[in-house]
């Protein structure tokens, strides 16, 4: 890197206005030592040096031993249906396309499950089968041809690696110049940091689509209608849309209701409750069967997306959210869960592993040398486009400048502004065009990251357009089948539309601080609304009020109807007074209330569209 980029690099050191801690190990062109992958190296030797083994093991034992039913199995040991070559004729002809035919559907369960133990036997069984099947005569020329064969597909690795090395290498540097444009021309076209004494409010619609979710999380436990059951193993998976929903909730307590508790703490809390289920945690012991061969659970196997467990405190790296396969993102949202650990127990220790170990061996092992996303570690490159705009999300809170060049290659190279000042995202291929929470064909969910995404990263005009045209040409708003009111986008998963709620009420920022900041102890002093009956009645704003912070500034949102509210943590001894405001006027519609032995009070009030109050505290008034 010349001293230009070295400068810009360590110009751009701290904070990059996504919310996340100040990095000093976290520069934002891509460092020289991205995609070096030192420890992949050392795991790929050991697997060479292994096969490489097997190998010289198997041609030993075609050509020593005098029994044909250890030849065969010796030349199977070369690769799956290299038996059924020595074989020969109709039999083995048969052999050899029965174990291609069976190898995606191994392939796929060792990726969709990771399961090891399919693709171990699309391996073994032919090569058993093939050596019990060996009459007196095999065919002699088979050896040379699977010799032929190995050693041309390791030429062709070898040579394609070196040639995709090579390219992303120069990738790099042109990346690099493309990210000092890109970094100026963002800091202008970027929206300011929301405010953030700001007292943010749900809209109508909003809260409509946020009903959805909260009636969702009151279902009883073993009720999964309104999910989308496909499989418990990938990213339609019960887990992820749980935790998606719960994503959505604590956003939107953050920014819009800190101050209410209520059916927005009870619907997280079920969510968290609801995870726990045997419907959701019970895929983890076939995973473990056919990935680990064992039985064990979380208690004994260590796996960071659900669960991790350490029994003794040690040193770790990545982990494997599915055995076999360590996925970038799942990593980067458990380091998410450390950050706000560290944020709110204040311990340093986070901050101390993300400027020295974790960052230095996240950009060498799961990054490319062109400053890609590796998506999932075990060799094998994804189509997509995805995984870098994901790695942006993901990471906005640990490591915010790596996460912002990601964000600026990914809109540079695949979002193209139109004539009418509208957005097009381009390059879309693969994995890109499908919803991840049900696999539907389309282009909406691809839609929903990148809106997303440009929210975090205050580009409000680009999210804005973004979900314009998921709600007019792709997925527009229906009624949901609950038949109460709430609103959901049609055809979409429930990852998905989790996903769309935020990119909706997200402002610049919004996701790295709500992992990195500390607790509001104005907020954890003052009163909260408790009760409103949902779902007639819906929160779009509580914050804390008053000119001594231990007030409630509150919006509430229902059918014209008196109905009843409750608050919770009211101090013994205060007197507090209930303000209806309405374009402006107030007027006092309850005195004198003050907290029973629990600290709670309940009051009437009459609601509407759109219901102002103010609780204050008498002294102040």
């Amino acid at each position: 890197m010349g001293t230009k980029a070295n400068h810009f690099a360590q110009s751009t050191k701290l904070d990059s206005g996504t919310g996340g801690p100040k990095q000093h190990a976290d520069p934002f062109l891509i460092p020289e030592f991205a995609g070096l992958q030192k420890v992949t190296a050392r795991y790929q030797l050991r697997t060479q040096l292994q096969y490489t083994v097997l190998t010289l093991a198997g041609l030993f034992a075609f050509y020593n031993c005098k029994a044909n039913h250890f030849r065969v199995a010796g030349l199977a040991c070369l690769f799956p249906g290299a038996g059924f070559l020595a074989v020969g004729g109709l039999s083995g002809a048969i052999g050899i396309i029965l174990t291609l035919a069976f190898l995606p559907f191994s392939l796929f369960a060792w990726f969709e499950a990771g399961g090891l133990a399919f693709v171990l036997a699309n391996w073994i069984v032919p090569g058993i089968v093939a050596a019990i099947v060996a009459g007196d005569d095999i065919w002699e020329p088979s050896a040379p041809i699977a010799i032929i064969l190995v050693v041309g597909s390791v030429t062709y690795t070898i040579s394609s690696a070196q040639k995709r090395h090579a390219a992303t290498l120069r990738l790099r540097e042109s990346r690099n110049k493309i990210l000092e444009k890109e970094d100026s021309e963002w800091n202008r076209r970027i929206e300011s940091k929301p405010d953030p004494a700001e007292k943010r409010e749900l809209t109508s619609t909003e809260l409509r689509l946020l009903q959805h979710f909260v009636e969702i999380s009151f279902q009883e436990s073993n009720d999964w209608s309104n999910f989308s059951v496909v499989d418990q193993f990938q990213t339609s998976a019960l887990r992820y849309q749980l935790y998606q929903m719960q994503w959505a909730l604590a956003l939107v307590q953050k920014y819009h209701m800190p101050s209410f508790q209520g059916y927005i703490k009870s619907a997280q809390e079920r969510l968290i409750e609801k995870s726990t289920t045997k419907d959701v945690m019970g895929y983890w012991k076939w995973e473990s069967l056919w990935g680990k061969f064992t039985l064990a659970g979380y208690q004994k196997r260590i796996g960071i997306a659900p669960n991790p467990f350490l029994k003794h405190s040690r040193q770790i790296g990545m982990l494997a959210p599915i055995p076999n396969w360590i996925y970038s993102g799942c990593n980067l949202i458990g380091m998410q869960g450390a950050v706000a650990y560290d944020s709110y127990m204040k311990t340093g220790r986070v901050s101390r592993l993300l400027n020295g170990r974790f960052y230095r061996a996240f950009e060498e092992e799961f990054m490319n040398a062109d400053g890609g996303v590796v998506t999932l570690r075990s060799a094998i490159r994804l189509a997509g486009i995805l995984g870098n705009v994901v790695g942006a999300l993901t990471g906005a809170a640990a490591m915010p400048n790596l996460d912002r060049r990601l964000w600026l290659l990914s809109r540079a190279t695949n979002v193209r502004k139109e004539k009418d000042g509208g957005y097009t995202l381009e390059n879309l291929i693969g994995a890109d065009n499908i919803d991840v929470g049900n696999y539907k064909a389309g282009s909406g969910f691809a839609h929903i990251v990148y809106s997303l995404c440009a929210a975090e990263f205050g580009e409000s005009d680009l999210q804005r357009d973004l979900i314009v045209k998921l709600d007019r040409d792709l997925h527009p708003m229906e009624p949901s089948s609950s038949g109460t009111g709430a609103l959901v986008n049609k055809g979409l998963s429930l990852v998905a539309c989790g996903s769309l709620f935020q990119a909706r009420v997200a402002k610049r920022g919004d996701w790295g601080n709500l992992i990195n900041s500390p607790v509001d102890e104005h907020v954890m002093a003052a009163p909260k609304l408790d009760k409103v009956p949902f779902p007639n009645v819906m929160v779009a704003r509580c914050h804390v009020g008053g000119l001594d912070k231990k007030g409630l500034d509150i919006v509430l949102c229902g059918p014209q109807e008196k109905v009843a509210i409750g608050f919770k943590d009211l101090k013994g001894g205060i007197k507090y007074s209930l303000v209806a405001v309405k374009e402006g006027k107030k007027e006092e519609i309850a005195r004198g209330i003050s907290a029973d032995v629990d600290g709670r009070a309940e009051v009437q009030v009459d609601v509407g569209d759109r219901s102002e109050f103010e609780l204050r505290t008498q002294r102040e008034d």
